[in-house]
């Protein structure tokens, strides 16, 4: 017994020593990864939805709730880092329930009754990382700021409508009288 919980030991640290050499490596690949374990958790909660009788689908559901809040938090957090939209979590956790009283006994219990859904402290990492290999971004003060940095690249703002003829607008020119 306690020469497999040695080696559990010795698994969990392997593990994260693994973790925290792809953090380094490849911060993005990281959190990818967090995020489809978080998606797995809440695939895992839903199960456990499906096989809930009684009063136990309450309980269930708010357990799902709080996985899907936990990895649509960080699925925008990781959106927002690495300034890919592909990470954004567009379904709401309703459209994943199969019956229409599963869906009406979620929307019963939402509100501000719901227990917190932190991220992990893995995820604060990977963001961290994340953020960190990021450049920051600029922002300009005015228009000749802006047309100088334009300049200092060698690029020429184009106008967009150069081509409109306004049909509201008295022609410029000389009169037609």
């Amino acid at each position: 017994m306690a020469k497999k919980r040695d080696m559990s030991r010795f698994e969990a640290a392997q593990i994260e020593k693994e973790r925290l050499q792809q953090i380094q490596m490849s911060p993005l690949s990281a959190g990818e990864r967090l995020r489809n374990q978080l998606a797995l958790e809440v695939d895992r909660q839903l199960r456990r939805v499906g096989r809930a009788v009684g009063d136990h689908v309450d309980t269930a559901l708010i357990a799902a709730m709080t996985a899907h809040r936990r990895w649509q938090a960080f699925s925008h957090d990781l959106s927002e880092a690495s300034g890919k939209r592909i990470y954004e979590i567009r379904t709401s956790l309703a459209s994943r329930l199969g019956s229409a009283d599963l869906q009406r006994r979620l929307n019963a219990l939402r509100g501000p009754g719901l227990p917190p859904a932190p991220l992990p402290k893995e995820a604060a990492e990977v963001l961290a990382a994340i953020r960190a290999t990021r450049p920051p971004s600029k922002i300009f003060e005015g228009e000749n700021e802006y047309q100088e940095m334009l300049r200092a690249k060698g690029l020429v703002e184009a106008d967009p409508n150069r081509y409109y003829v306004s049909r509201t607008a008295k022609p410029s020119g000389p009169s037609l009288d």
